[in-house]
């Protein structure tokens, strides 16, 4: 974690987008203007297969940026959640 305490992916695509804030304990929707660590932009079909680790994040259909520890936590939090 960060000296903030959570991280906060933006997840773009359609025009549209939304972010999430991982906490220790929690994920949960980031506040409105929130400054993201990390940034996944593609399109949305590519984005929601890559959210259920259904496509890797080196697929040439999405953009990744920013900070990859934190595109890691969140994967590795999606995949506990989810099992």
């Amino acid at each position: 974690m960060n000296p903030r305490g959570y991280l906060t992916v933006a997840l773009c695509c359609g025009g549209r987008q939304w972010s999430v804030t991982l906490r220790e304990t929690q994920g949960e929707r980031a506040a409105e203007g929130a400054v993201p660590d990390a940034r996944i932009e593609g399109e949305p079909g590519d984005l929601l297969f890559h959210l259920w680790g259904r496509l890797p994040a080196d697929s040439r259909s999405l953009v990744s940026s920013g900070d990859a520890t934190v595109l890691a936590a969140l994967q590795y939090r999606l995949r506990q959640e989810t099992q």
